[in-house]
Parts: structure tokens; sequence; C-alpha cells
């Protein structure tokens, strides 16, 4: 089979009856025999009813020779989905095939398979991901991680429970976000938190978790509101196998005045707290996301805090940025921003103050040719007032 990657590919985007065909393509190369061959790939739908099949990499393998026999067509298929839509009960689940080879001189291939399925109600929401490969040497590796928004579980007012998410992975690798502000970017919160596509691209794409062999994983995650002011997403993270490590990954958002389309301010934050026993360090950091402002949208804020505790007894705590003689980075202390507006506001309103500057000079001659008399020299800018003839 040839990698659609590899394939020429021509948009088609055309409908016959039941039948979408998105883009076809057509790729040469040769069998394992050492044999010329082409492939026919394409990517199509099928509609019917509140049915929608999917095919992705749909493909005929054909030998370059006469007289081929059947036998030597191949038909091969990289990805599937399936959508049942029928309001208010929709279903959708879909897989996709891929490839990966190693950087060592062995070029060992490694065949993954990523997968999603959801299930919505008027009642229930439920999705989950889920990752199956197979290296060269036999060895598996399976990663799946579910997450339940609806219904509400209940709880105190302080947090009260509207989801739930868990997960595990055997023989995978679980990739934590480097710092506090990739945690948005991190695929397991984006599941529980209902913000990630669910299409099995995505999750291959999203780096969060891979097939490594004597490396396991379990995740449980937890989403919540307080005082129904602030919305959080939280996650505990265990890994282990060669290292042991702990992780808790959040998100919280708060909005004022609540559910309203005019909001005077809003923030959100996201949270990364790591610990590793090999490495003796236990580090809490959280940073302002650029979605938070106050008064405006267009007035961005930044700001965050850390704590950091070595074996050595080394630590730092800081909230809102370090003082500016110190040198964190020589210690081994991540970047923390001052609590302050963006620069583009500050240049915001340098332009908005020189435009009623300009505006004030107009009005002054507007005034003084009132008066029968105009002197242009005392408005510091007479190129204003030319008119475009001159």
């Amino acid at each position: 089979m040839t990698s659609s990657s590899a394939a020429r590919w021509f948009d088609v985007q055309k409908q016959a009856g039941p039948v979408y065909l998105d883009r076809a393509a057509f790729a040469l190369g040769h069998t394992g025999s050492g044999d010329s061959k082409v492939d026919l790939l394409c990517d199509a739908s099928f509609m019917l009813g509140p049915i929608t099949i999917a095919l992705d990499g749909f493909s005929f393998e054909f030998p370059l020779k006469w007289g081929f026999s059947p036998s030597e067509i191949g038909v091969s298929l990289q990805g599937l989905s399936l959508t049942y839509n029928k309001p208010p009960l929709v279903i959708s689940g879909g897989f996709l095939h891929t490839t990966t080879t190693d950087t060592t001189t062995t070029k060992k291939v490694t065949d993954i398979y990523a997968g999603e399925a959801s299930i919505q109600t008027e009642a229930l929401f439920l999705s989950a991901i889920g990752e199956y490969a197979k290296n060269a040497d036999g060895k598996t590796s399976l990663s799946l991680f579910a997450a339940l928004r609806e219904p509400p579980l209940g709880g105190p007012v302080f947090c009260f429970v509207t989801g739930l998410a868990e997960g595990f992975g055997y023989n995978s690798k679980l990739i934590i976000p480097a710092t506090a502000s990739e945690v948005a970017s991190f695929a397991l919160l984006q599941v529980a938190s209902g913000t990630m596509p669910l299409d099995p691209m995505t999750i291959i794409k999203s780096a969060s978790f891979g097939p490594a062999v004597g490396e396991d994983w379990l995740a449980v995650g937890l989403l919540f509101q307080s005082f129904e002011l602030i919305q959080s997403t939280a996650m505990l993270t265990v890994a282990f196998g060669h290292d042991l490590q702990f992780a808790v990954l959040g998100q919280s958002e708060l909005s004022i005045p609540p559910d309203s389309s005019e909001r005077l301010a809003y923030a959100q934050v996201d949270i990364e707290a790591t610990y590793s026993p090999s490495a003796g360090a236990l580090e809490v950091v959280g940073v302002l996301t650029p979605n938070s402002f106050v008064l405006s949208p267009d007035c961005h804020l930044t700001g965050g805090f850390a704590y950091i505790l070595k074996e050595s007894g080394d630590f730092v705590a800081t909230f809102g940025g370090y003082h500016p003689a110190f040198d964190y980075a020589s210690h081994g202390y991540p970047a923390v921003p001052r609590p302050q507006p963006r620069d583009d506001l500050a240049a915001r309103f340098a332009a908005l103050q020189q435009t009623l500057k300009e505006w004030e000079i107009r009005l002054k001659l507007l005034e003084s040719e009132a008066r029968g008399h105009v002197d242009l020299s005392q408005f510091g800018k007479p190129e204003l007032f030319k008119d475009d003839d001159e």
C-alpha cells in the first residue's frame, strides 16, 4: 500500500446522489516482488438518511503488467468514520491507520491505529479517544481516555462536579507539557473539557502520548465549578515504568459577570504542577492565558506565579514575576510573566491619544475660522489642513 501523503491528490468535491467524492489520487510504486504498480486512492463519504460513512485513503493497487490475476489486486483503507445524527441522539466514531519509522539505523516501522467515539443526547455526553500500536518486534501499545460531561454529578457549592474523565496507557509514554503555557494544548485535558475536535488525525498530531515499550500511565480528571463563577478542569496523571512522575494539570476561568456576552473582566489561568522523585524537585507554575482581559477584550493581561522546591533545599516562591536583579535562569527556575497590559495595548492608547490631539487641532481651526482669523502655525501641524489639490 502506498502512503496517502506520497500520492498526488486532486480535489474533486462532487456529489452524486448519496455519494460525495472529496478528492482522488494516484501513485506509482513497486510491489514486494519488485514489479511496478499503480495505486488509485480516494476520500469519499456516503449518506444513508441519518447515517454518514466516510472513507479516508480508500485505495486499489494494480500491478503494471499484462495478464495479472484478480488476486494480485490489493484493496486497503487508511481510515473510516461512522456518524449517526438524528437529534436528540448523535453517535460518532472513527479510526485512522498510519505508520512511523524510527530514526535508528534499523528503520523499524510501527503501525498506529488512532480512534475516537462519542455519544450525545439531551441528558448525556460521553466521548473517548484511543490509540493502538504494534512495532516490528511484535510489541503492542494501547492508550484509552474517556470523558463524561453530561449529566452534572453535583456536589458542594465550592466544588460542583460537572464531569469526570479517566484513562490509561500500556507500553505508552505520556508526554507532559514542558511549560504551563502549553497546558491548554494537552490532548487529555482538551478531551476532558470538550475543546478538542474528536478526529483521529488530531489525536495522532497532538503528541500527548505515543508507543513506548516499558512505559505506562494513569490519568484521572475532574470538571467542576465553584460558586457558579469559576469553571475548572483538573487532571492528575501518574507515569511509571523507567521513571516515576506525578503531574497535576488544570485550567480555571472566571467571567464577570458570568454567562454574559458583555463581560467586564475575564481571567483564564493554566496551571501545571509536577513532581519526580528521581529529579527531586516539586514545581508549581501558573500563567494567565492571552484570553484574559479587563474592561475590554483588547486590554489583554499577563501574569503568573511559581513555587519551586528542589531536593538541595533551594526554593523560590513568586507571584507576579521576579525582581529585575534576580537571575532566575541561572538557578534553573522558569520564567514568570509580570502582571501588566500587553504591549499592543500601550500602542493602541498612543494612537488614540494622537488621534484626539489632531481632532483638537481641527476644532481650534474651525473656531478660528468662525472668528474670521486663521493662523495655522499656532496649531503645530499646518500640513493637516492642506487641500489635496495643493
